[in-house]
C-alpha cells in the first residue's frame, strides 16, 4: 500500500498535477517498510513524519520510533509495551534464554 501511494504521488508530481495534503504523520505497522520507501514518503508528504512501528492487533504497539526525537527509518524503534520475564514455576528465578519455562 505504501509503495502504491508513493508511486501515485510521484506520478502526479512528475505530471505537474497539484499535490496538496494536510497529513502530519504516516504510521506503518505489522509489515516491514523499506527505508527507501519511508524516505520517499517523507519527501513527497513533507513536512509529514513517517513512523515505522511494530504491533499486533491484540496488543497495541510493541515498538515505535519516537515522534519528537531522532527517528531511525531502518528500525521499528524502542520497545513501547510491558516487559516480560519467564520464571521457573516453583521459584522466582529467570529461565535462561532458549529454555522452556
Amino acid at each position: 500500500m505504501h509503495v502504491a501511494i508513493l508511486h501515485e504521488g510521484e506520478r502526479r508530481v512528475a505530471a505537474g498535477q497539484p499535490f496538496t495534503h494536510s497529513l502530519q504523520l504516516i504510521r506503518n505497522c505489522s509489515a516491514a517498510l523499506l527505508p527507501s520507501v519511508a524516505q520517499g514518503l517523507e519527501k513527497l508528504f513533507s513536512p509529514c513524519l513517517v513512523m515505522p512501528t511494530y504491533a499486533m492487533t491484540e496488543s497495541m504497539p510493541i515498538a515505535s520510533n519516537p515522534r519528537s526525537e531522532l527517528r531511525d527509518l531502518k528500525t521499528v524503534g524502542r520497545a513501547a509495551g510491558p516487559e516480560l520475564r519467564v520464571l521457573y514455576g516453583d521459584r522466582v528465578e529467570d529461565v535462561p534464554l532458549g529454555e522452556q519455562g
